[in-house]
């Protein structure tokens, strides 16, 4: 079945299904976020194309299972530089594969796109950071500071900017670099920073536009999630 994914909303991919954004903004950056819901657990490759230029290739990516289907989002970025559309398509998995996933950035999905969608203040208090959560600000011309607190191995939140895409790891074990890469131009256009902390703290100058942040991680690990903004 072929999905509009226009949008950039929330959808849900089985075997057979394809999902199209086929006009992308040429000064935005993009993240393909895809989460295996299956839930037998098995692991699913999904096959994204990104552009009709003889030489870039699509890219195929294994997103792995997990018992009842609770994993984290794997996630690829992609920019409107050099791709001309984004494409997800379940190309090898069982029957029962089932992949749930979204387009993140400044402006996607429109209107949160079945997301939980909130404005996040610059006061410094803590917000609640659920999976499927986005927050969005436009910070002013001055510095900031964002902190991401969790509790548990690996969580991940993404903050975007235009053109440019900042990635918090903490209780990390591991090199998140198989679960969170960019195709083409993307691939320098974002940063990952890990710790082993339970908590990480990031500086950012504001420039009046638009900022994003959304929550990578599963259901059960983001319950006691957090994410503040305060000025600096």
């Amino acid at each position: 079945m072929a999905i509009d994914w226009c949008d950039g909303q929330v959808v849900t991919l089985l075997p057979g299904d394809t999902a199209e954004l086929g006009e992308l903004d040429h000064a935005q950056l993009y993240g393909v976020f895809l989460y295996n819901t299956a839930v037998d657990g098995t692991s699913t490759e999904v096959t994204i194309t990104w552009s009709r230029t003889p030489g870039n290739e699509p890219v195929t990516v294994t997103v792995p299972g997990t018992p009842g289907g609770q994993g984290p989002a794997v996630i690829r970025f992609v920019s409107g530089r050099d791709a001309d559309h984004i494409t997800a398509t379940i190309t090898q998995g069982r029957p029962t594969a089932r992949i749930t996933a979204f387009i993140g950035g400044v402006r996607m999905p429109v209107d949160g796109g079945g997301l939980n969608d909130a404005p996040l203040p610059d006061n410094g208090r803590p917000q609640a950071f659920l999976r499927l959560t986005r927050f969005y600000c436009r910070p002013a011309a001055r510095r900031y500071w964002t902190r991401v607190k969790a509790d548990v191995d690996e969580f991940v939140a993404v903050r975007f900017a235009e053109d440019f895409a900042h990635v918090t790891v903490v209780n990390t074990t591991r090199d998140p670099a198989d679960r969170i890469q960019g195709i083409g131009a993307a691939a320098t256009m974002f940063l990952i920073d890990s710790t082993t902390g339970r908590s990480h703290q990031s500086r950012f100058d504001g420039d009046g536009g638009r900022q994003v942040w959304v929550n990578a991680d599963c259901v059960q690990y983001a319950q006691n999630a957090t994410v503040a903004l305060r000025t600096g």
